[in-house]
C-alpha cells in the first residue's frame, strides 16, 4: 500500500511541475490573438434615414453596439444587439428615423428591425417603422391626409471594418 500512494505521488508531483513547464513554455502567438472590432461603417441606400447615407457603429460592449447615421437629408439612430460578441456580425436593433429638416421634413419613424451582415461586407436591412411624426405637406399625399402608421424600413449596403 506504500508502494502505491508513493508511486502516485511522484506521478502526482512530475505531472504538475511537466504541465507547468509546458504552460511557460507555449505562450498564445500574438498572430492568433483575435481582437474585437470597435468600429463599423456602413454605406449605402437608404443608410442614415436618407436615399442614400452612412451609418457608423461603436461597440460599447460584448454583443452590443450604438449607431449612428446621416444621409442627404436625414439622420437614425439605434441601439444594436448583436447575435454574436463582435459588432461584425448581424444583429438586431431599434431604431429612430428622422427624415428630413426644416422644409423638406417627411417624417419620424420609430421601430425594430433585423440587418444581416454577410461575410463579404454587404449589409441588409428589413424592419418595422411606426410613424411618430410627419409634416402637412407630407399628409396631403395621401387620401385621408395621414401617412400609413406602419411601413418598412429597408436599406442595403456594403460594411467597412476596422
Amino acid at each position: 500500500m506504500k508502494f502505491v500512494v508513493a508511486t502516485l505521488s511522484i506521478f502526482l508531483v512530475v505531472g504538475l511541475k511537466s504541465s507547468g513547464f509546458a504552460q511557460a513554455r507555449d505562450p498564445i502567438p500574438d498572430s492568433l490573438i483575435v481582437y474585437p472590432t470597435k468600429y463599423v461603417f456602413t454605406v449605402g441606400l437608404l443608410q442614415g434615414g436618407s436615399a442614400i447615407g452612412v451609418d457608423a457603429e461603436l461597440r460599447l460592449f460584448d454583443g452590443v453596439g450604438f449607431q449612428i447615421g446621416t444621409g442627404l437629408v436625414g439622420v437614425s439612430t439605434g441601439v444594436n444587439f448583436h447575435f454574436d460578441t463582435d459588432i461584425n456580425s448581424s444583429y438586431v436593433t431599434l431604431m429612430y428615423v428622422h427624415q428630413g429638416f426644416g422644409n423638406l421634413f417627411v417624417q419620424s419613424m420609430i421601430g425594430p428591425a433585423y440587418v444581416h451582415r454577410w461575410k463579404n461586407g454587404l449589409s441588409g436591412q428589413f424592419g418595422v417603422g411606426f410613424l411618430s411624426g410627419y409634416s402637412r405637406k407630407w399628409g396631403d399625399v395621401f387620401k385621408n391626409h395621414v401617412p400609413p402608421t406602419v411601413q418598412p424600413m429597408i436599406a442595403f449596403g456594403y460594411c467597412f471594418k476596422n
